[in-house]
């Protein structure tokens, strides 16, 4: 890497729904200095955050296997994996569903169908309240 080139932003994406994780996926790289890798449940979200830390987490809930309730906890448990920021994107609307996510350490919850552009500007604001980047993303 250059002198004076930012280190890309790493978002895991994880989602059962293959469609759904190369739509977000495209989207997600169309802009600059971000890189995504991408996790089809919550048994794989936690192998891949071991092998590779990402800046946050894009994380549905509903998954067979392991839900992203359980994923979420796992993570926020682990002295290492703790400080990763996660966006819930799910169809489950209730508001015991929003507490839920809550209560297992969630930082934001957005539900499907989401507007492209709302969340991203949700992922840069929770990255830059939690000090993750200092760097600009340019479209």
């Amino acid at each position: 890497m250059e002198s004076g080139e930012k280190k890309p932003i790493t978002v895991l994406i994880v989602d059962d729904e293959e469609n759904a994780r190369y739509i977000l996926n495209l989207k997600l790289t169309m802009k600059k200095n971000i890189t995504v890798f991408e996790a089809e449940n919550g048994i794989e979200a936690l192998k891949r955050v071991e092998e590779k830390k990402p800046d946050i987490i894009l994380l549905d809930v509903m998954m067979p296997e392991m839900d992203g309730f359980e994923t979420c906890k796992k993570l926020k448990e682990k002295q290492e994996t703790e400080d990763i920021p996660i966006i819930f994107l799910t169809a489950k609307t209730r508001t015991t569903d929003v507490i839920q996510g809550i209560r297992v350490g969630v930082d934001d919850y957005i539900t499907k169908p989401y507007d492209f552009n709302d969340l991203f500007d949700r992922i840069i604001k929770i990255l830059d309240s939690k000090k993750t980047i200092t760097r600009h993303i340019v479209d």
